[in-house]
């Protein structure tokens, strides 16, 4: 009789043969298959999975995953063995030569690391420590991946541990649990216990009151010593620095120890992109946001050395870092409403901001140097004055240097063509809008000029130079810019093609410049959105607008603007001779329409004309391209469109 069975190279021994009949049962088989971690599957023993990492055992018998005991699991005939130096080994499939399984050791910590594999993909990582106790199991098995640790519950039970009277103690094997965190698994058990238990792993070590304050901060510091281990980046040193920092803070403490500020550090530690950003943008929060003993604003010592690391290569991430943790509010206007700084310090803060902000445009060959004269001036006027600034103006500047960044390299990519067609003193060739947002205005002028009286209006507003300037004059508000060739044809975020429409934008530009915070400028510094009965208002004279119809409609309630419903009466009131009328949807998502046979789209929070109705359709003029005309149906246009602003010429 036979010692055993010879099946796909392995070898089976005779005791598996349970009912004695010298022939191996699909169960027999199925029995040792599933005791040497294999399967029985399209008649051939397969190797296998034998776990995800949730369910990976808790504990290994080192001595079962040694040299002897792999290579009975994989028989030569099947597989190729290599070992490794430090102790471990590989082995793969010897017809595929894909990996099947992977042991390595760590050789300072003597800790091992196993891998599974089959023949699907899917996989099963599982770091034990010496002793054979699982750290980290991680599972990757039909394209989903899954991490799991036991630490964490362990952890959670040391902490809510209870005493024989029912007294709150710490369990006796956490330092032990403690010390098994390390750089492979902590990221994963302080995202897991957050998760489960809705607090941080730090905040319950801190509530941990059988603990001295020393002990709760030197298993702190190993957690953080772990995750910055993790990073392997010389930024972690920072972090870890003043993560340190803030520990002893704590320490020093009378009472519980808080941990809120060590857990803003860890989560922008766990992100792991832009750490020297992110962490300046924190050191700026604490140092501008600081409170003194008694609860009231005060300034952290260190925010002069915090701006001063605001520097052109970290400006933008660093702005938007502080801006996005701040629910849209900027650092300058965190500078400008803290009351500790005195005016010269404020100023020269923002002067820094500011100035990093434009060697940022000028490094990426953007020209300032506008902008640079209209900062200083604003900062004058607003500080020296007046001892304070207004944080919205300044972020204007901010907005218009992004945007001619943005602008530049939309150019540099694109190759945009930027001509426009020497002005002629009237509105007569097509335009489209350029990288500035002005839709509002040039929708209002496509209506002016579509009108018999709009026309006129405009021609005798723009006048040639000799000299190819142009003096534009805006009778709504009684005032008039003189527009250089220079200007004219540098200005390529603005409108391509009429160069009158580009001379009109300009002139509007430098009133806004000239008249902020009147009512007639709409609160604004420059043309990048605005109403367009604003624009109504400053390019047509009262004497032309015919008071005895519906004048500007707008649409406010107690302060709050409101939308329309449009109906086909007020439609069919839109085709007198000089009514211009502009709109726009609000709270609606981009759709497409037909229009003659041409698919085109419609965007929210854009202005369009309404060059003209009829029965059946609403004709639009969108001004990225003012000549092309879009037919819509009466009723998409209804559902569509939630405001509309008119007046009569």
């Amino acid at each position: 009789m036979a010692k055993g069975f010879k099946i796909d190279g392995y070898f089976i021994p005779l005791s598996y043969d349970t009912n004695k009949d010298s022939k191996l049962q699909l169960k027999e088989l199925n029995i040792w298959c599933k005791a040497n971690k294999l399967k029985y599957e399209d008649g051939q023993i397969k190797t296998c999975v034998p776990f995800d990492a949730k369910h990976s055992p808790k504990k290994i018998n080192i001595d079962e995953f040694s040299i002897e005991n792999i290579r009975k699991r994989y028989p030569n005939s099947r597989y190729i063995l290599n070992e490794l130096s430090n102790g471990g080994f590989e082995v793969r499939d010897k017809n595929t030569n894909n990996f099947v399984f992977f042991k390595y050791i760590d050789s300072k910590s003597q800790e091992i690391n196993l891998t599974w594999f089959d023949d699907s993909g899917a996989s099963v990582y599982c770091h034990y420590n010496k002793t054979g106790d699982l750290k980290l199991a991680q599972s990757y098995i039909d394209g989903c991946l899954l991490n799991f640790t036991p630490l964490t519950t362990k952890l959670r039970k040391d902490i809510c541990k209870k005493n024989s009277f029912g007294l709150p103690t710490t369990g006796n094997n956490f330092s032990n649990h403690i010390n098994n965190i390390d750089q492979y698994n902590v990221s994963l058990i302080l995202s897991e216990y957050q998760e489960k238990y809705n607090t941080s792993l730090i905040s319950d070590i801190f509530q941990e009151y059988n603990l001295s304050p020393s002990a709760r901060a030197n298993y702190a510091k190993y957690i953080v010593n772990a995750l910055c281990l993790q990073i392997e980046s010389p930024k972690s040193e920072k972090f870890k620095s003043e993560l340190f920092k803030e520990i002893d803070i704590q320490e020093k403490k009378i009472g519980s120890m808080d941990s809120t500020e060590i857990d803003k550090i860890i989560n922008i530690l766990m992100q792991n992109d832009n750490l020297d950003k992110k962490l300046l943008a924190y050191q700026l929060d604490r140092s501008i946001n600081d409170t003194n003993i008694i609860g009231l604003s005060t300034t952290g010592k260190d925010l002069a050395e915090n701006v001063k690391s605001i520097n052109s290569e970290n400006v933008l991430s660093v702005m938007n870092i502080y801006k996005d943790t701040h629910n849209g509010k900027t650092l300058l206007s965190d500078i400008i409403e803290n009351i500790s700084l005195n005016k010269n310090t404020r100023k020269a803060y923002l002067v820094h901001i500011i100035n990093a902000y434009l060697a940022y445009a000028k490094a990426q060959g953007v020209s300032v140097g506008d902008l640079v004269s209209k900062f200083n001036k604003e900062i004058t006027y607003q500080m020296d004055k007046f001892g304070f600034a207004n944080a919205d103006y300044l972020n204007v500047f901010i907005v218009q240097m992004e945007k001619r960044v943005k602008i530049k390299e939309l150019n540099d990519s694109k190759k945009r063509d930027v001509k426009i067609t020497p002005p002629n003193g009237k509105i007569d060739e097509n335009f489209s809008q350029g990288a500035t947002g002005d839709c509002w205005l040039l929708a209002a002028i496509k209506g002016i000029v579509n009108t018999p009286k709009g026309a006129k209006i405009l021609k005798d507003s723009i006048k040639i130079n000799n000299d190819g300037s142009v003096k534009v004059t805006f009778k709504g508000v009684n005032k008039s810019y003189t527009i250089s060739k220079l200007e004219l044809y540098n200005s390529i975020q603005l409108a391509t093609g009429d160069g009158d429409i580009r001379a009109l934008e300009l002139a509007v530009n430098k009133y806004f410049e000239e008249e902020r915070g009147s009512s007639n400028a709409g609160n604004k510094l420059d043309i990048n959105g605005n109403q367009m009965y604003v624009a109504y208002k400053i390019l047509i004279d009262d004497k032309n607008i015919d008071t005895n119809k519906n004048n500007i409609i707008e649409f406010y309630f107690n302060g709050m603007e409101s939308y329309a419903e449009i109906t086909d009466k007020i439609i069919d009131s839109w085709n007198l001779t000089n009514r211009v009328v502009t709109v726009s949807a609000f709270g609606k998502k981009n759709i497409q329409v037909k229009s003659d046979q041409k698919s085109q789209k419609l965007v929210t929070d854009h202005a369009y004309t309404v060059l003209r109705v009829d029965k059946e359709y609403v004709y639009l003029s969108n001004p990225w391209n003012a000549n092309e005309e879009i037919k819509v149906s009466r009723e998409i246009f209804k559902n569509f469109f939630n405001q509309y602003q008119q007046i009569d010429l």
